[in-house]
């Protein structure tokens, strides 16, 4: 499988891109902000607000994004 790469844009410019590995579960309302990279097999709790990278196998979640389980 393939990791997922998405473009962000801003005011019609692109920005830096972010970094989905396989197999991240995301939950509802989930924010994900630029230039962050997660691993395969990741856990983003719904409502959670992503401000830095995690490598894989973690669970994530709360505001701002903590590490509660590898």
């Amino acid at each position: 499988m393939k990791k997922l790469f998405l473009l962000v844009f801003q005011n019609n410019k692109k920005s830096n891109s972010v970094v989905i590995g396989n197999n991240c579960w995301i939950g509802a309302n989930a924010i994900i902000l630029p230039e962050i990279e997660l691993g395969d097999n990741c856990i983003i709790g719904a409502g959670a607000f992503v401000t830095k990278s995690f490598p894989a196998n973690y669970v994530i979640a709360g505001n701002p994004a903590k590490l509660y389980e590898r």
